[in-house]
């Protein structure tokens, strides 16, 4: 099964690499980058699975489920992977801690547009999109719309929180599974 190209963008926007970046960290080309995050089926099916494996091996997930009949995936995202995840199997894995439960620049690579686009979509300042997806000098009340605004498109933020130490974990985002996805 091959990532789709929206967890990819997650990936990377979560792993905080340009797509220069990755393909060098990945010994792959970066046009083949641009084309796997791009339209589905625009790679080759071996830069999905190079890029796969490099953000598995950075602690990412990916996260979907796939109807065996139509091979559509459903639920489509990415996340840091969890501490109860890293449990679940007897191979050490990366575990990755955020200062913030909330990932907007995940949120806007799921979406696939610009900060600009968002500004008018949403209705907040671009400044002020900047400095949530900074998680720098931002107001609550802006951080609610945003999030309320990602929502309403059918984004779900993913994560837990470990109050003590201000720390969170599997923080990503996915597609909302519909009504008719969980059905099934």
């Amino acid at each position: 099964i091959v990532v789709p190209s929206d967890a990819l963008r997650i990936a990377r926007a979560l792993a905080a690499f340009s797509q220069r970046q990755v393909a060098e960290a990945a010994q792959m080309d970066r046009m083949q980058v641009v084309a796997a995050e791009g339209q589905q089926g625009r790679a080759r099916v071996q830069s999905y699975e190079k890029l796969r494996a490099f953000y598995e091996d950075l602690g990412i997930e990916f996260l979907g489920t796939v109807d065996v009949r139509t091979g559509t995936i459903s639920g489509a995202g990415a996340r840091w992977r969890n501490r109860s995840s890293s449990s679940q199997t007897d191979e050490p894995t990366r575990v990755h801690a955020e200062p913030n439960g909330v990932s907007f620049v995940a949120a806007r690579s799921l979406l696939n547009v610009s900060l600009a686009r968002l500004a008018q979509d949403s209705g907040i300042e671009r400044r002020q999109l900047s400095a949530l997806e900074n998680h720098s000098d931002f107001s609550k009340v802006e951080f609610d719309r945003l999030r309320a605004y990602y929502e309403s498109v059918g984004i779900e933020f993913l994560g837990q929180g470990d109050v003590s130490k201000n720390l969170f974990y599997g923080v990503g985002v996915r597609w909302k599974p519909t009504i008719e996805d969980l059905d099934d």
